[in-house]
């Protein structure tokens, strides 16, 4: 952590990069550095989670046309004792590659409604797949409902002229590229293109997860955009083995004029145990300030609405260049 910190006090605002020359033509790149404090009340002190992650952004080109996009997020992650060690990491001082994102869009016929990509996506379901989120605080529901936010495998994309699609397979290993235990997960969404006002989307989810839990999951999105507001929704239901489950979440964000400032609420309803009633309810409060080209400073609180629940205050800089 002490490292970054240093990097970001040390380095000065930059543009995102851009390579020349050759294949480096349409090659740009971001250096992205942060720092993230968690605090969970009872708990002596905070943990930490520490970044240092390169971004890659190619459009490969072929005389006569496009052939595709190569995006890369590949992010060296260390954890010191947070409240809660994500799975990727061995134990709670742990430091991991982790692949965000990292795969090729085949859009030679993109102009047909259809492209191909394979590698490591988001999984198409819900608002994760309109919504930029990677390395903020403000997050959606992937994880909780899903079990996972993004997969190696391959999917179809495309944009229609009223509407745009993904559907994939992937090994539903997560971040490991190996099979794990035999799972898989078969999603796909489809909506009003993403540049509209209002968005509406369709998802479907059919998986087996870690233990051998077979998840399924049909669920609706919506976002409206209006001056200075936007309005969010997602709402899922279905089953974990023979388990039924309802998550939702709802938000209303707001940005300042320059777009510097950004401010969020959100509530989100999930099952806390798959074929009960009992849910688990927790309001979310957050804001995002931009000091400079690419330097961020964020917070978040999260309260979860049952007595024996912890709050979780995090805190979070980072730099872009």
């Amino acid at each position: 952590m002490r490292l970054t910190v240093l990097c970001l006090v040390l380095v000065g605002a930059a543009p995102l990069g851009r390579a020349q020359g050759g294949w480096l033509d349409n090659l740009r790149w971001a250096l992205d550095l942060s720092s993230r404090a968690v605090h969970a009340t009872g708990m002596d002190g905070a943990g930490f989670q520490s970044v240092v992650g390169l971004d890659l952004h190619k459009v490969v080109s072929a005389p006569d046309g496009d052939i595709g996009t190569l995006v890369a997020q590949l992010y060296l992650t260390r954890v010191d004792g947070l409240p809660a060690t994500p799975g990727v990491f061995d134990d709670s001082h742990d430091a991991q590659l982790i692949f965000r994102i990292l795969n090729f869009n085949f859009t030679r016929w993109g102009g047909r409604g259809v492209n191909f990509r394979v590698g490591h996506y988001e999984v198409p379901y819900g608002l994760e797949q309109i919504q930029e989120t990677n390395g903020t605080l403000r997050q959606y529901l992937s994880p909780a409902n899903l079990g996972l936010k993004a997969d190696w495998g391959v999917s179809l994309n495309g944009q229609l002229p009223r509407l745009e699609y993904e559907v994939g397979w992937s090994r539903g290993s997560g971040n490991e590229i190996h099979d794990v235990d035999g799972n898989y997960v078969v999603a796909g969404r489809v909506g009003v293109p993403r540049e509209e006002n209002l968005v509406l989307g369709l998802s479907a989810l059919k998986a087996q997860m870690i233990g051998g839990v077979e998840r399924v999951r049909y669920g609706m999105d919506m976002r409206l955009a209006l001056p200075r507001f936007e309005f969010l929704a997602e709402m899922s239901g279905g089953e974990d083995d023979d388990g039924s489950i309802t998550n939702g979440l709802v938000e209303l964000n707001t940005h300042s004029a320059d777009e510097r400032s950004m401010a969020w609420a959100q509530m989100r309803s999930l099952t806390a145990e798959p074929g009960t009633s009992d849910r688990v309810r927790s309001g979310v409060l957050g804001a995002a300030h931009r000091l400079s080209n690419g330097l961020t400073l964020s917070a978040q609180w999260t309260h979860e609405f049952e007595d024996d629940k912890e709050d979780l205050l995090l805190f979070q800089v980072r730099k872009r260049f």
